[in-house]
C-alpha cells in the first residue's frame, strides 16, 4: 500500500505532466505496472525505484547492500533546508518525505569503503517521516556516530565519551528544543551491535523517546543503567526485546514496571531470576512474557508470583478475611484443599500478570516439573488468560525412574485449569516418548486448538542406544492400539512401550485425536541436532 507521501512523488513524476519542464538528461523512464511510463531523476533512481513503496530495499544484482546504502547517503548531502526551489529539489524533498522505513540489518564493515560518523544524523534530520529503522547487526554503528549526534543537539560538545562520566551527567542533558526532530521514530532496531557502549546507548535513548518499539537484544553494553533511563524517558514503549543481554539483572527489570509495556522479552538473560518472576504483578498492560532459555527461572517464582497475588487480592475486599474458600484441586494432594483460585476472583481489580496470555518458558533447564504436576498448576492459576505457551518436554512431563508412577489424572485435572490456552508448543523433545501423554493434553485442554511437537531428531538415537527409524517412517512393529485412558491413569513407566517421535508417529496421534472428538492437530516440527 502507498503512503500519501508516495502517492504523491508518483504524481508529481508523471512523464507527461513533466516532460515539458524536465530535460531528458536529468531523467530516466521506468514503466509502471500498468505500463504507464513516470520519470525519475538520474541521480534518483538506483535507490528510489524500490524506495518508492515507503521501503528503501539496500542491495541489487549490481550493486551490494552496503555501495547502495553509500549511494543512498550521497543523495541525503544538502539539508531540507538549503535545497533550492527547483523541479529537481522539490522532487528530491517530496521522495525524502515518503521514506518511512529504512532496513539496514548485516550490512557488514568493509575496510576499503568508509561511511562518515555524520550518517545517522543525516537520515533522522533529512528523512522527516521516518518512522522505523533497524540496525541489526549494521556493523556501521558505532560511538562516534552517535557522538556526533550528541555534539549536535547538546548544549555542550564534547570531543569523546569519556566526557560524560556517567547517567547523572545524561539527567542534565536538555533535548527539548530539537525534541520534534525525533518524534516521527517508532521502532528502532540496535541488536548485535557490538561496537556501543553503554553511555552511547543512554544517549541513544535519551534522544529517541517517542518509540513505541525497541529491539536491542544480544547487547552487552545494555545494563541496569541503561533499563532506567528506558524506564524514564520511554513512555510510550510497548515492545521491549532484550534477549541475550548478559548484564541486565533483576533490579534493571524491576524499574521497567514504570512503563506500560505490553511485549516484553528477557530470553537468555543469564542474570534474569526468580525475583523478576515473582514482580510481573507490577506490569499490569503486560500480554507477551519471553523468558526462554533462562538458566535461573524455576517452578519456584511462579509459585512466589501466585501468594503474592493472592495476598493483593484478598487486601483489595477492603474486609478482614471471613474463612469462606472455594473448594478447588490441588496438585499437591489427591484431595480437594481449601485454595483461592485466582482465575476465578470476582474482584475488579487487576493484578499484573492475569493480563498476560502469551508465555514463551521453553529452554529453561531449572523449570523441572515436579511428579504432582504443581509448576503447571500455578502457571493455570497466575495467568488464567493464557493462550499460547511454550514449554520443554522436561517442564511440562516430570522426569520419572521406571518404578515411578505417573498420574495422567491428575494431570488432566490440572490441564483443565487452562481454560483459555489455544496453541502450546512442546519443545525440546530428545526422548522416546508415551503417545497417551499427548492424548491426554488433547482431551483434557479445555480450548486446545493446536499442539506443536519439536523433536530433536538423529541426537535421540546416539543417546539412547536406539535403531533410527524416522527415515522408514516407524520406530516399532507394533501399533499403538492399546492405548486405554482408564488403563493408563496410574500406569507405570515400563507397561506401555514409549516410542520415538516422528512424522508417522504424529500423524498416529491425530488419528487418535479425532477418534475421542477432538478437533485438536499435532503438528511435527524436526529440529536440526546441530542448531539444537
Amino acid at each position: 500500500m502507498l503512503s500519501d507521501a508516495s502517492n504523491s512523488v508518483l504524481k508529481r513524476l508523471d512523464w507527461s505532466e513533466r516532460a515539458s519542464t524536465i530535460s531528458n538528461s536529468e531523467t530516466i523512464t521506468y514503466n509502471r505496472n500498468d505500463r504507464s511510463p513516470i520519470g525519475f531523476f538520474l541521480e534518483w533512481f538506483y535507490s528510489v525505484i524500490p524506495l518508492i513503496y515507503d521501503s528503501p530495499v539496500f542491495g541489487f544484482y549490481w550493486k551490494t547492500p552496503l555501495d547502495s546504502f553509500i549511494k543512498f547517503l550521497s543523495l541525503l548531502k544538502n539539508s531540507n533546508q538549503r535545497l533550492a526551489l527547483t523541479p529537481t529539489n522539490s522532487l528530491t524533498l517530496d521522495i525524502r518525505r515518503a521514506v518511512r522505513k529504512l532496513d539496514l540489518t548485516n550490512i557488514n564493515y568493509h575496510i576499503y569503503k568508509d561511511i562518515k560518523p555524520d550518517w545517522l544524523y543525516k537520515l533522522i534530520t533529512r528523512l522527516p517521516n521516518l518512522e522505523h529503522i533497524n540496525m541489526k547487526k549494521f556493523e556501521y554503528v558505532s560511538n562516534d556516530s552517535i557522538l556526533f549526534l550528541y555534539n549536535r543537539f547538546s548544549s555542550r560538545s564534547v570531543s569523546h565519551f569519556s566526557c560524560i562520566s556517567n547517567a547523572a551527567c545524561l539527567n542534565n542533558l536538555d533535548f527539548s528544543p530539537h525534541s520534534h526532530i525525533f518524534q516521527s521514530l517508532k521502532f528502532l532496531g540496535i541488536g548485535s551491535c557490538s561496537n556501543l557502549s553503554a553511555i552511547s546507548l543512554q544517549i541513544l535513548l535519551s534522544l529517541f523517546t517517542n518509540l513505541s518499539s525497541l529491539s536491542a537484544p544480544n547487547l552487552y553494553c545494555l545494563n541496569d543503567t541503561v533499563l532506567s533511563i528506558i524506564s524514564q524517558n520511554l513512555k510510550s514503549l510497548l515492545t521491549l526485546d532484550i534477549s541475550r543481554s548478559p548484564n541486565a539483572t533483576d533490579i534493571g527489570f524491576i524499574r521497567l514496571s514504570k512503563i506500560p509495556l505490553r511485549n516484553l522479552r528477557v530470553s537468555g538473560c543469564k542474570n534474569i531470576s526468580n525475583s523478576s518472576l515473582e514482580n510481573l504483578s507490577n506490569f499490569p498492560s503486560l500480554r507477551v512474557f519471553d523468558i526462554s532459555l533462562n538458566s535461573k527461572i524455576d517452578y519456584t517464582g511462579f509459585h512466589k508470583l501466585r501468594r503474592r497475588l493472592e495476598i493483593a487480592r484478598l487486601d483489595s475486599l477492603h474486609r478482614p478475611f471471613s474463612g469462606s474458600t472455594n473448594l478447588v484441586f490441588s496438585p499437591t494432594t489427591s484431595t480437594t484443599t481449601n485454595t483461592i483460585p485466582i482465575a476465578q476472583s470476582n474482584s475488579s481489580h487487576s493484578f499484573g500478570s492475569m493480563a498476560i496470555t502469551a508465555l514463551l518458558a521453553h529452554g529453561c533447564n531449572k523449570l523441572v516439573q515436579p511428579l504432582d504436576f504443581s509448576g503447571l498448576y500455578h502457571i493455570s492459576q497466575v495467568l488464567p488468560k493464557l493462550s499460547y505457551l511454550t514449554l520443554s518436554y522436561s517442564s511440562l512431563i516430570p522426569k520419572s525412574s521406571d518404578s515411578a508412577a505417573i498420574n495422567l489424572n491428575k494431570l488432566g485435572l490440572v490441564l483443565e485449569t487452562f481454560e483459555n490456552l489455544v496453541s502450546l508448543e512442546i519443545h525440546d523433545i530428545n526422548e522416546p516418548v508415551h503417545l497417551d501423554t499427548f492424548l491426554v493434553f488433547a482431551n483434557r485442554l479445555p480450548a486446545i486448538k493446536t499442539i506443536k511437537l519439536l523433536v530433536v531428531t538423529a541426537s535421540i538415537h546416539q543417546r539412547c542406544g536406539i535403531e533410527s527409524s524416522f527415515e522408514n517412517g516407524s520406530s516399532s512393529t507394533e501399533p499403538d492400539q492399546s492405548y486405554d485412558s482408564d488403563d493408563s491413569i496410574f500406569r507405570s513407566v515400563p507397561k506401555i512401550k514409549k516410542y520415538l517421535l516422528n512424522k508417522s508417529k504424529v500423524d498416529e496421534l491425530n488419528q487418535l485425536s479425532t477418534q475421542i472428538g477432538r478437533n485438536v492437530t499435532f503438528i511435527y516440527i524436526p529440529i536440526d541436532p546441530i542448531e539444537y
